[in-house]
């Protein structure tokens, strides 16, 4: 009599991984399995060293698998697949070590704006009537109902867009975190371009509607 074997599988999501990390899980791989393969961005890696060749600041795909036990770190389209052909004590431990180094580079938020042109309008003229019913110093139901939806519109819109981001927003850096510049150095671009944006938006809302009502 022989006791079947079963496979495991995890799906992770919402991390950042650094260079570190995949040459710590390249690590627990290689020190339980054997024939080590590695392939990123459609090429077949002889080893690590070879991810700098690749040119990319991010990888949108990594794997990283192992036979004897049958160990796969597969990465693609933000989510990372953990799988183990057989579920033994020597295969399910590699596999909480890498599950574990992961999940203790997962992030609570991405991004707060997803696009910030349909919020930029919205809250133009949401600024435009608010300001509006407060010069009459009242606001009546008419007036009151409108300024809620248009709020909920808003906050609804950026759930959704947080969301949407969050579903799938695994990222793999291919530099060390110590060699990356600072957060402001590598967003600068973007968050002046949206506040720019956000600003427009508004400024063009409220002129119009001021165009409209005379």
């Amino acid at each position: 009599m022989k006791k079947l074997t079963e496979s495991h599988s995890s799906s992770i999501e919402r991390f950042r991984l650094y260079r570190e990390d995949i040459e710590d899980i390249y690590a627990i791989i290689a020190e339980v399995g054997k024939n080590i393969t590695i392939e990123s961005e459609g090429y077949s890696l002889k080893d690590l060293a070879e991810l700098d060749k690749l040119g990319s600041y991010r990888l949108r795909t990594l794997k990283i698998s192992s036979t004897d036990p049958y160990i796969s770190f597969d990465f693609e389209k933000g989510r990372l697949w953990l799988y183990i052909a057989n579920d033994t004590v020597i295969a399910r431990g590699a596999f909480e070590k890498i599950a574990k180094l992961v999940r203790r580079r997962q992030t609570i938020v991405r991004k707060l704006f997803y696009n910030t042109y349909i919020p930029a309008v919205l809250l133009g003229f949401y600024s435009y009537r608010f300001a509006s019913i407060m010069r009459h110093d009242t606001i009546d139901l008419k007036n009151g109902i409108l300024l809620f939806g248009i709020g909920a519109i808003v906050l609804l819109y950026n759930i959704f867009m947080l969301l949407n981001v969050l579903k799938n927003s695994g990222i793999i850096i291919v530099k060390s975190k110590k060699e990356l510049p600072s957060f402001w150095t590598r967003q600068k671009d973007n968050i002046i371009s949206n506040i720019i944006y956000l600003l427009a938006g508004s400024i063009l809302t409220i002129v119009a509607q001021i165009l409209l009502n005379k």
